[in-house]
């Protein structure tokens, strides 16, 4: 048995939006990275005045390189969901959505409500 069409044709519209979330979401604190397709960078906040001498601000300093870390961490985060969201809506298109990637196993439709990007059944999930 196979996704019906409508319920792919929802499971299809929430990706869009999705994508289209984390991709404004990755905008604000990162760019993409034109030499690897579908990688972002973030981007270093910079608070300071680069024209100031080197007495300059520390604590702006030592906010913006705290900013920049915490950044990379949400933008790793948003990345792979980004992909995962995109990878879902592969699967969309070639007709493989709801099989499981590991067992093949036909996922439930409850289970792909819950998160339309899983690409595993709950028992290969380790649910």
């Amino acid at each position: 048995m196979t996704m019906d069409k409508a319920f792919s044709a929802q499971a299809k519209q929430q990706l869009e939006e999705e994508q289209a979330k984390l991709k404004e979401q990755l905008g604000k604190i990162a760019t993409k990275d034109p030499k690897v397709a579908g990688d972002y960078d973030a981007k270093f906040p910079q608070y300071t005045d680069t024209t100031e001498t080197e007495s300059g601000d520390f604590d702006d300093s030592a906010h913006e390189v705290q900013d920049y870390a915490d950044a990379i961490g949400v933008e790793n985060t948003l990345e792979l969901r980004l992909q995962k969201v995109e990878q879902a809506l592969g699967r969309i298109e070639s007709g493989s959505y709801g099989v499981c990637s590991n067992c093949k196993a036909e996922q439930s439709k409850e289970r792909l409500e819950a998160d339309f990007a899983a690409d595993t059944c709950p028992d290969c999930a380790g649910a």
